[in-house]
């Protein structure tokens, strides 16, 4: 099934694929994951390389040289030049930034039949996946170039180049008639920083819209006039380093209120993502009733999946849950509370929709129970798997519900973080052993049935 995708085994294949491969080799302080994985993005796959570091005696790397961390993609497997493909790379990458700014530099692009990048690792953080899940897609071309810009800001190490990407990205977005008052309305949207800074040129008896451009973007562009800067000056260095916070904090504002960008901190205090799929299922008029703690109209058609999928999500690791189907749902105002049983009937699942509040609410202790009866196969391979989608919630994880005949995601809680306890991983790892141990029995084992709650002894 392709919900169920696994990218870090498809990230080795994928590298050892051959076709006309476009790599952009990349000096980046973002982290960055440490096995090769691959990331769908615009209907493309790109192939994220780690950086990999030289080891004495490695036949494959007789020179020894370190290899720095690539973005990577298979030109011919889209139809694509080499110029196309080379366009696509750094679209993913501005999407990348803009999603966690950080330095992210293109440092060199090569090519071949396999996915080699260049030498010089010099990515200094890392993760063990990459996070693309929110990543934004603009389908205008203005918007694109106010990302690129952004992005190249990031990876400039010199402040007067960096602020005049920043400036420009936010000139994309705003009007040059509409940029002064832009900067009035919108100057304590800031961060901390930003305000601080703010503040202090306001002190000194500027008004910020015209600092910025003046003392800033005018400044830098142009030095046979006044004012300018100077590069040897350390006094220029460090108050354009001092304004970078302030003009990045207008950019973004600018790119995501005019232009429709969201930044990921938007999307994640709006958490629409939560239930995005389940509102599809209602009609307009239907979804305003329930908001407003009616509950569905009688009457409403609501097409439900004819095949769920239920899986825990921790990282890029999936632990999904054997065919799960519908035995009740019932209406609470906002609240549409539901729950599954597994066909084999061992393993019965509670989520709550707030619909009000755009959350889908699931405890994996309380909301989950397990036939732990162990009487025949089918019940020990319902309860293993429970038990590895309980711990991938537990682990930091969440849960997702999907309409596995569209592969639609109807909805995903927030990442589970245990409060006041500490999970008990040593239980988890003997319950595996000796699920396991009987599934690899000669013989069914046999004992009274007994469904239970899955014990708190967990944690």
């Amino acid at each position: 099934m392709a919900i169920l995708k696994q990218p870090f085994e498809r990230g080795e294949k994928l590298k050892a694929t051959q076709g006309q491969w476009v790599v952009a080799s990349l000096e980046t302080h973002m982290p960055w994951p440490t096995k090769p994985q691959t990331v769908e993005y615009g209907g493309k796959e790109f192939l994220i390389l780690p950086a990999e570091r030289a080891e004495p005696g490695d036949k494959a790397n007789p020179l020894g040289v370190d290899k720095s961390p690539a973005i990577c993609l298979r030109a011919d497997a889209h139809a694509l030049a080499p110029a196309q493909a080379r366009s696509e790379i750094m679209r993913f990458a501005s999407a990348l930034v803009w999603n966690a700014p950080a330095k992210l530099e293109i440092v060199s692009w090569t090519g071949g039949n396999l996915p080699r990048q260049m030498g010089f690792a010099k990515n200094r953080v890392i993760q063990d996946h990459l996070d693309t899940e929110r990543l934004p897609l603009p389908a205008r071309s203005s918007a694109r170039t106010a990302l690129a810009l952004f992005r190249e800001s990031t990876s400039l190490d010199n402040p007067f180049y960096a602020f005049l990407s920043l400036y420009k990205a936010f000139g994309v977005a705003v009007p040059p008639k509409e940029r002064a008052a832009f900067i009035r309305a919108n100057r304590d949207r800031g961060g901390k920083r930003g305000k601080e800074r703010i503040a202090a040129i306001e002190r000194e008896g500027h008004a910020i819209d015209q600092y910025l451009y003046e003392q800033g973007r005018h400044a830098i562009a142009h030095a046979d006039r006044d004012p300018s800067v100077d590069p040897d000056s350390t006094d220029d260095h460090y108050r354009i380093q001092q304004d970078l916070p302030v003009m990045e904090g207008f950019a973004r504002l600018a790119i995501e209120m005019n232009l429709g960008v969201k930044t990921a901190q938007t999307i994640y205090l709006e958490h629409l993502y939560e239930l995005e799929g389940f509102r599809d299922l209602l009609s307009p008029g239907a979804l305003h009733t329930v908001r407003c703690g009616a509950g569905a109209p009688l009457g409403e058609n609501i097409q439900w999946p004819n095949k769920w999928l239920i899986l825990a999500v921790q990282g890029v690791k999936q632990y999904p849950l054997p065919e799960m189907a519908p035995t009740m749902a019932f209406w609470c105002g906002s609240l549409l509370s539901m729950t599954y049983e597994s066909i084999n009937r061992g393993i019965r699942l509670s989520v709550l929709l707030d619909f009000q509040g755009e959350r889908l609410i699931f405890d994996p202790i309380a909301h989950l129970l397990v036939n732990g009866s162990r009487s025949n196969r089918r019940l020990i391979d319902d309860e293993l798997a429970a038990l590895r989608f309980q711990l991938g919630i537990l682990g930091n994880g969440h849960i997702e519900i999907w309409d596995a005949d569209r592969e639609c995601r109807l909805g995903r809680s927030e990442t589970c973080l245990p409060v006041n306890c500490m999970v008990n991983f040593d239980f988890f790892e003997k319950e595996f052993a000796i699920l396991e141990g009987l599934l690899n029995a000669p013989e069914e084992p046999r004992c009274d049935a007994d469904l239970r709650k899955n014990p708190s002894s967990t944690l």
